[in-house]
């Protein structure tokens, strides 16, 4: 087995998803037969969250996730792409509202309809993904609600018992592993 690991410790963006790509991608070409990618992130843009996910679904080898700290806000949407996803014992995950950055300028309305039609969107298909990938657990995270509302933080055993995470486990790097940096 061709084991290669991923560490992704930062936000997501387009430059931060453009290399988890390459990354994945190179260690498919390098002839990975698994990849584990080490998480902890504090979530970031929607539209790069979500092609992570599809990005990370796609690949032709198994993808374990592996949250090693913090997986919060689109970053639980990318843990989720993994087949089986591990969370350190102290790991956190957090569920919250979504939101949209603006840059200076003014913003007609139509705009900012806009905006909010998409953020409503995102949060259906967030919730989509996150009802698919945690069926069958006992216990259930009512997702809508902390998407527009208050937000919720699980620890280890909750993630467990509410399907995020299919394992508690510490953190390893293999010594045979290849091992990429996001």
């Amino acid at each position: 087995m061709s084991l290669h690991l991923i560490h992704f410790m930062r936000s997501i963006n387009a430059e931060s998803l453009a290399v988890l790509q390459n990354a994945a991608l190179s260690a498919v070409r390098s002839g990975a037969t698994a990849i584990h990618i080490h998480i902890s992130s504090d979530g970031g843009a929607n539209d790069h969250g979500f092609a992570a996910y599809h990005f990370l679904r796609s690949l032709p080898v198994p993808v374990t996730t592996h949250c090693i700290g913090n997986v919060e806000s689109m970053a639980v949407i990318m843990y989720l792409a993994g087949t089986h996803r591990i969370i350190v014992p102290h790991g956190k995950i957090k569920i919250h509202p979504m939101h949209w950055g603006f840059a200076n300028g003014t913003i007609d309305h139509d705009r900012l309809a806009e905006f909010v039609s998409s953020l409503d969107f995102d949060a259906v298909r967030y919730a989509a993904i996150f009802k698919e990938r945690t069926q069958g657990s006992t216990k259930t995270v009512k997702v809508k609600s902390h998407l527009a509302g208050k937000a919720r933080i699980l620890g280890a055993e909750s993630a467990l018992d509410n399907g995020i995470s299919t394992v508690i486990g510490e953190a390893k790097i293999p010594p045979e592993a290849v091992i990429w940096w996001v």
